[in-house]
């Protein structure tokens, strides 16, 4: 179950990786959810 979790947490990532490279002007707002994702990816794999 958790690693279900995690995979649709890589896939937003990702997701927001690419948007962040196209939407220059929300760049710090996108990675600031990038980082949150990851550290709940982080979490979620200790489980």
């Amino acid at each position: 179950m958790p690693e279900m979790y995690f995979e649709a947490i890589v896939s937003e990532i990702n997701r927001l990786s690419e948007l962040e490279k196209t939407r220059g002007e929300d760049k710090d707002k996108i990675q600031s959810l990038t980082n949150k994702l990851k550290q709940v990816a982080e979490i979620s794999n200790n489980i």
